[in-house]
């Protein structure tokens, strides 16, 4: 026995009651778009589940994002209903897909048994379905915790993160005009028009960020070291020969970096941390034969953490803790296009708009009651276009150019709902303000792949990354530099599944701190400016796995 799970007597009755909904939902009469329309429902709730059936009422997915995406699918009593009930009253539907999860993953163990190294898929074999109905529902939720992952931060050129599927990660994301898989739902969403069937796609980054600075007198100080996992999920269904729906739960940005609580610059900077959530639904359409387009809609979730020490005089001088949490919502929207007009040539346009996010939550400050605060982002915009080559069999090659609009990052500002006491005595403060002034910046891709046999691939590419961080705003929350990307990696399809690994290695250029930074327009002291030598660089492992129905 691999693994265990003792669920609570509590549950028994509706542990029974869902393996017999199961045991029955895993036919393939379906209509397929109600089955797409489960599939959402799926991901939503899915989380909750597997929090419930482990004996816990806590659920994974933030209760804001749950309440919004729920009131989409059932009205309000019916969704008090499902809380009431530990959260596992489920749409047979949802049964359905999670029962054909199970079938695929059982599928896909008789490949492992054959040979290949997937351990956890152990625990489907056939001996595994006599066990109890409480080990089985294990095994069931084991399938939905593909769905779930820690959501934290990596940063990426900015804070944007670009690593959403193994195909392009492994070919230095050079994918707009190529986007043959369903992670094209971040790449360009015209290239759903290409694939055939249902399919799922399940994609994890795992990425560790060493960063260090050098003091001018030569004093040394390392990072927090930490891996952080980048989750994705797509699903895609063709509706018609022409039409292609498709949705996608993906983390397009975020943050983590933690310094010592002594360092230098710990009056800017101690942690700070960025999540996302963000679900884009699609529609692709083939409009000509050789003429794909694409739009889809973009709700964001996103959390912030900021976290500084600070200065006042009671008398005496003393350092303060300031912590900021807070999250909030915005919507936008993305466009692609995919164009062959010869054979064997493809041009890829992919758009994404910005998003403004207004983050409300508590300033916590050392002697002060917390005090209500809210901080504005605007996830800024971009620009990928790029042309695939594939008349050199079996070789394709491409070439990406991306725009990212990174100028809507003019300043961090801090909103209080009330003053709070200054630095000298007699003072008050309203607000925390600093300036960013970020730049539009540019990255160009190069990557290419090479068919093995057929459904085997391997990848490799190049990204050369600027930054859009000015030198005269460059701060250790983000010592962001130029950055030189090398990727490799592959993928095998075996039977109707599809197994894809990328590693990436980001090598960032030294980038020398030398300015004089002001919290709310007052310069720090030049002993706290944290100036020197900023050193870092990634290495990123992205594994996947998708189905075809």
């Amino acid at each position: 026995m691999l693994l265990t799970c003792n669920v609570p007597n509590r549950f028994e009755p509706q542990s029974q009651r869902l393996a017999g909904i199961l045991e029955d939902s895993t036919g393939d009469n379906r209509n397929p778009i109600t089955t797409f329309l489960a599939l959402i429902k799926f991901i939503i709730f899915g989380p909750s589940f597997m929090m419930i059936a482990a004996g816990t009422k806590k659920t994974i997915w933030p209760p804001k994002l749950v309440k919004v995406l729920t009131a989409s699918f059932f009205c309000r009593k019916t969704f008090v209903k499902f809380h009431n009930r530990f959260r596992v009253i489920f749409h047979a539907q949802i049964l359905h897909i999670v029962g054909r999860a199970v079938k695929c993953i059982t599928q896909l163990n008789n490949i492992v048994l054959q040979g290949i190294k997937f351990p956890f898929l152990l625990l489907t074999t056939s001996s595994e379905r006599s066990k109890p109905v409480s080990r089985r529902r294990f095994v069931y939720v084991l399938v939905i915790g593909l769905v779930v992952c820690s959501v934290s931060g990596v940063q990426a050129a900015g804070f944007a993160i670009l690593q959403q599927g193994t195909a392009a990660m492994a070919q230095g994301n050079a994918f707009v005009a190529q986007a043959d898989d369903p992670s094209a739902i971040f790449y360009n969403p015209a290239g759903l028009t290409q694939l055939k069937r249902p399919e799922i796609y399940f994609n994890k980054v795992f990425s560790m960020t060493n960063r260090t600075y050098t003091s001018p007198q030569g004093s040394y100080t390392t990072a927090e070291h930490k891996i952080f996992v980048i989750p994705a999920f797509y699903a895609v269904l063709p509706v018609h020969e022409r039409v292609v729906l498709g949705l996608g739960t993906f983390m397009p940005f975020g943050l983590g970096t933690t310094w010592p609580p002594s360092w230098d610059g710990r009056f800017l900077t101690t942690r700070s941390k960025l999540e996302t959530i963000n679900v884009n639904p699609v529609v692709a359409v083939k409009v000509l034969d050789n003429l794909s387009f694409a739009a889809g809609f973009n709700v964001l979730w996103s959390k912030v953490q900021i976290q500084r020490r600070g200065l006042r005089v009671l008398p005496p001088l003393i350092e303060t803790k300031n912590d900021f949490k807070g999250d909030g919502f915005g919507y936008g929207y993305n466009l692609g296009l995919l164009y062959e007009p010869l054979a064997g040539i493809k041009f890829g346009v992919s758009y994404r708009s910005e998003i403004k996010v207004t983050h409300k939550g508590d300033l916590r400050v050392s002697l002060v009651d917390p005090v209500g605060s809210k901080a504005s982002v605007v996830f800024p915009p971009s620009v990928t276009w790029g042309v695939a080559y594939s008349r050199l069999n079996p070789f394709v090659f491409e070439v990406d150019v991306t725009w990212t609009g990174w100028s809507t990052y003019k300043d961090l500002n801090l909103n209080l709902s009330r003053p709070i006491p200054g630095m000298l005595p007699g003072t008050t403060i309203s607000g925390i303000s600093q300036e960013k002034n970020w730049q539009d910046a540019w990255a160009f891709r190069f990557g290419g792949n090479y068919q093995i046999k057929p459904g085997m691939k391997a990848r490799a590419g190049y990204i050369y990354d600027m930054t859009p961080v000015p030198g005269s705003t460059l701060d250790p929350t983000i010592p962001d530099a130029n950055r030189h990307i090398f990727t490799l990696g592959g993928d095998t399809e075996i039977s109707r599944f599809t197994l894809g690994f990328a590693y990436n290695y980001i090598k960032s250029e030294n980038r020398t701190k030398n300015n004089m930074l002001a919290i709310s327009g007052v310069p720090l002291p030049p002993a706290f400016q944290a100036n020197g030598r900023y050193k870092s660089d990634n290495h990123s492992l992205g594994l996947s796995l998708s189905c075809k129905f």
